[in-house]
Parts: C-alpha cells; structure tokens; sequence
C-alpha cells in the first residue's frame, strides 16, 4: 500500500496529501484577493499619489480593470 493506506493508483493521483493541495488552493484565493483589492486601491488613488510611485492615471486604470 501507497500512503496513508491507499492504494498504488490511489497515490499516483494524490502526489501530494490532499490537506497539501487545500492548503495550496487557499494560498492561491488569499493571493488573488490581496492583488484584486491593490488593485482596486491603485485605481483610488489621486493623481499626486500616483505620480509619486510613477504610474500615470491611464495604467493605473487598466490595472485596476484587471480581474486577476
């Protein structure tokens, strides 16, 4: 028997545990909603803000259209 008592087949479809792979998917969400909410703080910014981290209204606009 593979790991955990599962089966040979059963192993080769989980290369890594199952908790590994939930841990990796909530890793995955929790990046994707602190890009998303940057980005929508980006789009908030004024234009003395913007200017100083370099970035011009149009791109901050375009970035903060982006879904991921």
């Amino acid at each position: 028997m593979g790991r955990c008592g599962a089966t040979p087949a059963a192993a080769a479809r989980w290369p890594v545990s199952p908790g590994a792979e939930i841990l990796r998917l909530i890793e995955g969400y929790l990046t994707w909603r602190d890009m998303r909410r940057s980005r929508r703080m980006l789009g908030e910014l004024d234009e003395r803000l913007l200017s100083d981290i370099g970035i011009d209204r149009a791109t901050a606009a375009e970035e903060a259209r982006k879904f991921f």
